[in-house]
């Protein structure tokens, strides 16, 4: 008879203290898949470790020795399974993922050379934005020569690569607790990983390109900016050219450069320099785009944006976000709209959707760009596949075919739709700004302040929201004609438009308590 080989035994391991409020949440996310959940408590005093053997867990205790690699190989003496899933304390498998992760452990499992990146993902700061994802290495085979190293992001890469095992993607999809952006928590994180790092200062105060990274990231999280920029800029000097350590070096020091700062030249120079060693890196010909179209060169502007969609890559290994490929493809959009070339706006935002058709931000983007031309019917037949609640629909629909007429000048009839679809519950943007847009123009300037407000508040850091104030301001204050008598106008033309492409949002993300 032919035996029946018992398929690999799967251990979740994770390393805890004080997590009962959120630990239940990550057990549960493995036990359908898990043979084994180890838990290693580094001295809680609540009820974590109760709530973990409740749920089948084994729990160890240990000492906390400001040493994460030494807590995590601590964990490893004591699990049994053949592979070993690490979680940290709040964080899930995505339900979906859970059964591909454990075929992909089940068929692999003749070949233990190898080790499985997963990707983890980060929850937006605000509902309606991107969230940020990396790979890390979680999963990997349960063997005596794999060890962690590191004090601060810690890490597998030194003894992986000494036993010669390669790395692949995992089909899992690990997402992180929301928590993770509580001001109080990071800076709690942040000041214990600065710490950490400096514990790890070898001969001559000198620090390895991880540390380094470690504390650059802390110091961005308590806004300490000198420091800051000082460890990214030892990190970049001292990792591996083209390395991925070296590469989020440059994003952390670009990342230290605040808007209106007077820095601008030193921050596009460091830009360059951090395309000659990535010259295809998405995020950055992405950052560079903006800094340019900040220094109104749209034209190199549309330059980078294009290798961004064209050519871009990504280092899965850093913190990017999720939908990089949209905003690479919108910002390209919107510089073409700055120079005028309108059909090839269009046709970015076609061509996207014809490849992600589920691309909502590139059916978004596509729409406002119809209703900035007034081209309602194209406009509303794109919106037909925006996902929104039903009894949402119609008032959307009212307000881009209002929009539009406002685009055209068509003042009253703008307002019967826009006010329509405002009464009815749409704050859209689209419908924020088609009705300040006729109310300002029509001269019915009372009452068109909340709206502005609902406005930016939709649309952070939209610079044609603070033109629409200004607007405000200058009807509010009358001006003397040519007559002598007072009067008040302001000329609303309505192809006139403030495409707003700002610098993209560099991923430094604080990870203080994850591998890597």
């Amino acid at each position: 008879m032919m035996s029946i080989e018992p398929r690999p035994r799967l251990t979740v391991a994770m390393i805890v203290r004080d997590e009962a409020e959120v630990i239940a949440e990550s057990i549960e996310s493995v036990r359908c898949i898990a043979d084994e959940i180890v838990v290693l408590d580094t001295g809680s005093v609540d009820d974590t470790a109760e709530v973990a053997v409740h749920l089948g867990a084994t729990v160890r205790h240990a000492d906390w020795e400001n040493d994460f690699a030494a807590a995590r190989n601590r964990l490893l003496r004591d699990v049994t399974g053949d592979w070993i899933l690490w979680l940290d304390a709040g964080e899930r498998l995505v339900p979906e993922s859970a059964k591909h992760l454990r075929a992909f452990v089940d068929e692999g499992d003749a070949d233990r050379r190898i080790a499985g990146w997963i990707m983890v993902e980060m929850p937006p700061r605000e509902p309606g934005r991107a969230g940020e994802q990396a790979a890390r290495v979680r999963l990997m085979p349960n063997r005596g020569d794999l060890h962690f190293e590191g004090r601060v992001r810690e890490t597998l890469r030194p003894s992986i690569e000494s036993a010669g095992l390669s790395i692949v993607m995992a089909p899992g999809r690990i997402l992180r607790h929301r928590r993770e952006h509580d001001p109080a928590r990071r800076a709690k994180k942040a000041n214990r990983d600065l710490e950490l790092a400096m514990l790890e200062q070898g001969p001559g105060d000198t620090l390895p390109p991880r540390a380094l990274l470690a504390m650059g990231d802390a110091a961005t999280v308590l806004e300490d900016w000198p420091l800051a920029r000082q460890s990214f800029s030892e990190a970049v000097r001292t990792a591996v050219r083209g390395s991925t350590e070296m590469l989020e070096g440059y994003y952390g020091l670009l990342a230290t450069f605040a808007a209106g700062s007077g820095e601008e030249d030193e921050r596009l120079a460091l830009g360059l320099e951090a395309l000659e060693v990535y010259p295809f890196d998405a995020p950055l010909l992405c950052a560079m785009g903006g800094f340019l179209q900040e220094r109104n060169r749209t034209d190199l502007a549309v330059r980078a944006f294009e290798t961004a969609v064209n050519f871009g890559r990504v280092d899965l290994e850093t913190w990017h976000p999720t939908d990089l490929a949209d905003t690479a493809v919108l910002c390209l959009s919107a510089a073409y709209q700055l120079q005028g070339r309108m059909d090839e706006a269009r046709h970015t935002l076609d061509e996207c959707l014809q490849k992600r058709p589920d691309s909502h931000r590139a059916r978004r983007g596509l729409v406002e760009l119809l209703v900035r031309e007034g081209r309602t019917v194209e406009a509303l037949r794109v919106a037909e596949r925006l996902p929104m609640p039903r009894q949402d629909r119609e008032p959307f629909r009212n307000a881009v075919r209002g929009a539009c007429r406002a685009v055209r000048g068509e003042w009253t009839a703008a307002l019967g739709y826009l006010q329509s679809a405002y009464v009815a519950g749409c704050h859209d943007p689209i419908c924020l700004r088609g009705l300040a847009q006729a109310l300002l123009a029509s001269g019915q300037t009372e009452g068109i302040e909340p709206i502005l407000r609902q406005w930016e508040s939709a649309t952070p850091g939209n610079p044609e929201v603070a033109r629409y104030f200004e607007a405000l301001r200058t009807w509010a204050a009358p001006c003397p004609s040519n007559d002598g008598n007072a009067t008040a106008w302001v000329r609303i033309d309505p192809a006139t438009t403030v495409v707003a492409v700002g610098p993209m949002h560099m991923p430094i993300v604080s990870q203080v308590s994850s591998m890597g």
